[in-house]
C-alpha cells in the first residue's frame, strides 16, 4: 500500500515507482483478495462458517454444507504450497527471482515480516481437518 501511496521503495533510491498505469490497481486488488481469503479461513473456526449469517439475503440462517468449505480450503492450501515451491525453486535453482537490492538489515526485516506467511498453508489444513471432523458425523458400524 505504501507503493500505491507513492512512498519510495525501502533501500532503493532509484525506484521509479510503477511502470504501467494498471499496476497500482493490481497491488490493491491482490491485497484485498488476500485479506478476504484470510477472512474466509476464520470461517472454519467461527460459527458463521457453519450457518450463514442471517443478514445475508436469500441464504441467511441456512447451514453450510461441510464440503462447501472443506474443498475450497484444501484447494487454497494446495495453492499456497505450490507458491512456496515456486518461490523456493525461483530463488535457489534459477535466476527468475529478482536480486537483492537492500542491506542485510533490510533483508532481515523482510524475512521477519514474511516468514509467518509460511505457516498459513499448514495451519489452514489443520483447521480444515478440525472443521471437517466437527461437522461430519462419524460413521457408526452397522449392528451385526
Amino acid at each position: 500500500m505504501a507503493l500505491v501511496a507513492g512512498l519510495p521503495v525501502l533501500g532503493d533510491a532509484d525506484s521509479e515507482g510503477f511502470r504501467t498505469a494498471w499496476e497500482p490497481y493490481y497491488v490493491i486488488s491482490l491485497s484485498v483478495v488476500s485479506e478476504l481469503l484470510a477472512l474466509l479461513t476464520l470461517g472454519l473456526v467461527r460459527s458463521w462458517g457453519e450457518v450463514t449469517p442471517r443478514w445475508i439475503p436469500f441464504v441467511g440462517g441456512r447451514p453450510i454444507h461441510p464440503l462447501a468449505a472443506v474443498i475450497p480450503a484444501v484447494l487454497g492450501a494446495t495453492g499456497l504450497f505450490a507458491l512456496y515451491g515456486w518461490y523456493a525453486y525461483a530463488n535457489f535453482f534459477t535466476d527468475l527471482a529478482p536480486g537483492s537490492s537492500g542491506t542485510p538489515l533490510q533483508e532481515a526485516i523482510l524475512v521477519l515480516c514474511y516468514a509467518p506467511l509460511l505457516a498459513w498453508a499448514p495451519l489452514l489444513l489443520a483447521v480444515t481437518f478440525a472443521y471437517y471432523r466437527r461437522r461430519v458425523p462419524k460413521a457408526r458400524p452397522a449392528a451385526a
